[in-house]
């Protein structure tokens, strides 16, 4: 099994935005750091329900489900607060030498000019396809199976560009894509910062647990014993004993539950607390914070290892590798290979 420190370069390097967005006003704070209002997207909901329901969405369900990812977005918002309280707490924190050492390793196989071209072609060509429905008038479907299958474009992810393509301005900033080769050597330093972060913080949590509980210890050494370091970003792991994968994980994730049931939350907006009170107390979502990436070929950059819960880097030793498209556009559906934009 194959546990891989690297996500598809359109959905990472280029900022895709998640299903909600949090640009609004301040509607509270987590460990005293802002919440944002979240402002879900209209065109990330319609591209959500193409890819679990595999139809176009009423105008109720696209309202219901904004509603949901607006609380999935404050609860984001909050568990990065507790990740951020323990990365200050364990003093982490990436090194130039660290990043630079990852960063050597990606552009030792990738050319930026050829990246960035690919990236900028591939918005044209996104636009050119929106004008021929929105200027020209062909049927949507139409130039869906002539122009996005063919280009590998997932249902979900045509249905969100063609939500933001109504647009004449957002038509326009595709057509006019010009992002730089030293733009993607800034993003792949960006993400690699980040992943030296996270891996740093997942060796902390351990060394804690590891000290607190032999049991934990001895399955954790287990686990690295049978790990094989492939590249900076890749790992290979023989058959690992199942009560070991389980308890390690289990224990990371009940490490982090209490980590972010200590988080200070206060909410100004009554309506918001109303409406997303029990989601906020629900089980953490992990990946929210450190998601695994899906890959199409080897344009890739460094982002993190996944997990069920920051820390868990055992659950990617079993993802199944799943192609996406590169990024082309503004949706970035997350989980379905939705198109990115520059950040």
């Amino acid at each position: 099994m194959i546990q891989r420190g690297l996500v598809t370069a359109g959905l990472l390097l280029l900022g895709a935005v998640a299903s909600c967005q949090t640009e609004g006003s301040t509607v509270g704070t987590a460990d005293g750091i802002p919440l944002k209002e979240p402002a879900p997207p209209r065109a990330g909901a319609i591209g959500a329900f193409w890819a679990k329901q595999g139809r176009k969405p009423t105008e109720n369900e696209i309202q219901s489900l904004q509603a949901q990812q607006a609380c999935e977005d404050l609860k984001g918002q909050i568990e990065a607060a507790a990740i951020r309280r323990q990365m200050a707490r364990f003093g982490i924190a990436a090194s130039k030498e660290e990043v630079d050492v990852l960063s050597e390793a990606y552009w030792s196989e990738h050319k930026p000019q050829e990246e960035a071209q690919k990236y900028n072609n591939g918005r044209h060509a996104l636009s050119q396809a929106l004008a021929r429905v929105y200027e020209k008038g062909e049927d949507p479907e139409a130039v869906y199976r002539s122009w996005a299958v063919p280009a590998g474009i997932s249902r979900s992810a045509w249905e969100s560009e063609l939500e933001l393509g109504r647009s004449t301005e957002y038509r326009t900033k595709l057509a006019g894509a010009n992002f730089t080769a030293e733009g993607f050597i800034k993003g792949v330093a960006d993400s690699n910062t980040k992943l030296v972060e996270r891996r740093k913080l997942d060796k902390a949590v351990d060394r804690e647990l590891a000290a607190q509980d032999p049991m934990f210890a001895r399955y954790l050494d287990t686990v690295e014993r049978n790990t094989q370091v492939i590249s900076p970003f890749e790992s290979r792991s023989a058959s690992l004993p199942p009560e070991a994968v389980n308890y390690v994980r289990a224990k990371r994730a009940e490490w982090w539950k209490a980590r972010y049931a200590e988080t200070k939350v206060v909410l100004n907006n009554p309506a918001l607390a109303s409406r997303c009170g029990s989601s906020l107390e629900s089980e953490p979502r992990g990946d929210r914070n450190f998601p695994s990436g899906s890959r199409r070929s080897r344009l890739s950059a460094a982002r993190g290892d996944g997990g069920s819960a920051p820390g868990d880097r055992l659950s990617n030793l079993e993802r199944r590798k799943t192609d996406a498209p590169e990024g082309l556009g503004e949706a970035g559906l997350s989980g379905n290979g939705g198109l990115g934009r520059p950040g």
